[in-house]
């Protein structure tokens, strides 16, 4: 997740290796990034291919869905910057944008609804 594996990681997708791989908690190299609050990683690893509708975990959710599920507003602002767009990520047929209105959360809401770049 470094600077300095982002050669290493080039050439191993280039060799034919998945950037999603999963581990047997079912989540990927992005959402450990995202766990970790590592958004520099998270970046990287976005430029490198990583998809953030990759379904991760036993639920097969959005890996960009886990910090709204979290309620993690900075995680949420981070991928909002790297370009997310949530009101194209859906789960379950409802948007990250439904979902943080069911939770009543609004800080998660602004952050979700705030203008910026997105993909």
């Amino acid at each position: 997740m470094s600077d300095e594996t982002v050669s290493v990681n080039k050439q191993l997708i280039a060799e034919g290796e998945k950037i999603d791989q999963k581990d047997n908690e079912k989540l990927n190299a992005l959402a450990h990034a995202l766990q970790y609050h590592d958004f520099d990683a998270a970046g990287r690893l976005l430029s490198l291919g990583a998809r953030p509708d990759t379904p991760v975990t036993f639920l097969d959710m959005p890996v960009a869905w886990l910090p709204v599920v979290d309620g993690d507003v900075e995680a949420v602002k981070a991928l909002r910057k790297l370009g997310i767009n949530y009101s194209k990520l859906r789960y379950r047929g409802a948007t990250a944008i439904d979902f943080a209105s069911q939770s009543g959360n609004k800080e998660l809401l602004d952050a979700l609804r705030s203008p910026g770049a997105v993909l």
